[in-house]
């Protein structure tokens, strides 16, 4: 009989404005229903509030989207017995905080796996800080040593957890599955294009992005495109984007295929204070576009001939990066989108994560 194995996330699609968690527990539960019985528990809302049109979704697996209080009741009158419970976050009181309570206090006998997806990053922690302390406080003292393993997506999310906690027995470092297949688009736009594609908040940093931009001394576009997370920071985008008065559109949040997008933009900018992972970068990479990309991500590299490069979040260096690339040289500009082409191709060939998460993560 296969395993049982019951995924709880605050969201799950065809919810999109919450970023690249999503698609990345959503391509997850796609390679892990091959082998076991997967149910995900979520909300019915995507993260506005805005309520999701479910009824047309096929899944290889179950999901109940609920309200909050429906999925306190259905989780706390657990009818099925599950071998594993999946929890996508360390600081949701509603899919996290709450049912890791239950499962302690009830003593559901059952194997508990935390996927914290950024979250002990100093960045992340930096914002809301002293609840997020005071719970972690307690995390240590109540929970850690109850919880069989942990998710980490990248080594410097394991440093950042032993920062924290010190060392752990069991943890397993797998990078976050992406469904986004790589294809080569040169690009033959006579107009230098950069974009923006993301939730719009503090820790995304797209303020930064404004201001490397308002130094170029050449005529580009720039286009914007993701739900807005922090209405204040947004109008203080807004102010620098009239301040500067270069040519820019903001298109709001997308949801269907980001390459469609993606593959017609010379750079993709990710000035990120921090990412778990970084979906758009791969998936900018996997429409063949270059992108620029802080050092604040698991996206590491020294030269743009790999397709992307990563800075530090200085606006004299990117701006000196751009400065000196050679837009006018179509040729080059097409060697580099086929760099970006052949590094995501040869990373999904080399890094077989289905293998990893059947075999080697829950096994």
């Amino acid at each position: 009989m296969s395993k049982k194995i019951l995924l709880l996330s605050d969201y799950f699609f065809p919810a999109y404005k919450a970023g690249g968690p999503i698609t990345s527990l959503k391509s997850l539960c796609t390679i892990l229903a091959e082998r076991f019985d997967m149910t995900v528990m979520t909300s019915n809302c995507d993260i506005d509030g805005s309520k999701l049109n479910t009824e047309s979704n096929e899944f290889n697996y179950k999901v109940h989207y609920d309200s909050s209080f429906k999925f306190l009741l259905r989780f706390l009158f657990l009818q099925t017995k599950y071998d594993l419970i999946y929890i996508n976050s360390i600081f949701s009181f509603k899919y996290s905080i709450l049912p890791l309570l239950i499962i302690f206090l009830k003593r559901i006998d059952c194997k508990v796996i935390i996927a914290p997806r950024g979250e002990f990053s100093p960045s992340a922690l930096g914002f809301g800080s002293s609840k997020k302390r005071l719970y972690l406080f307690l995390f240590k003292r109540l929970y850690i040593n109850r919880i069989d393993k942990f998710h980490f997506t990248s080594n410097q999310e394991c440093e950042d957890f032993v920062s924290l906690f010190g060392d752990f027995k069991e943890y397993a470092i797998i990078p976050n599955p992406n469904v986004a297949k790589p294809k080569y688009f040169p690009l033959k736009s006579p107009i230098v294009k950069f974009v923006y594609f993301g939730r719009i908040s503090p820790i995304k940093n797209l303020h930064f992005a404004i201001e490397v931009l308002s130094k170029l001394d050449i005529p580009f576009r720039f286009d914007i495109y993701g739900p807005i997370g922090d209405d204040l920071y947004w109008r203080n985008c807004l102010t620098l984007l009239r301040k500067f008065n270069f040519d820019y559109t903001y298109h709001g949040s997308f949801s269907g295929c980001s390459q469609s997008i993606l593959k017609e933009y010379h750079f993709c900018l990710v000035p990120s204070l921090s990412e778990n992972f970084g979906h758009v970068v791969y998936e900018a990479l996997a429409s063949s576009t270059p992108v620029i990309v802080s050092t604040n991500t698991p996206w590491i590299s020294g030269s743009i001939s790999t397709g992307f490069i990563s800075l530090p979040l200085n606006l004299t260096v990117w701006h000196q990066f751009l400065s000196n690339f050679e837009f006018n040289d179509a040729n080059y500009v097409n060697d580099i989108r086929f760099s970006a082409f052949e590094y995501i191709s040869t990373y999904n060939s080399t890094v077989d994560l289905r293998s990893q998460y059947l075999n080697n993560f829950i096994g």
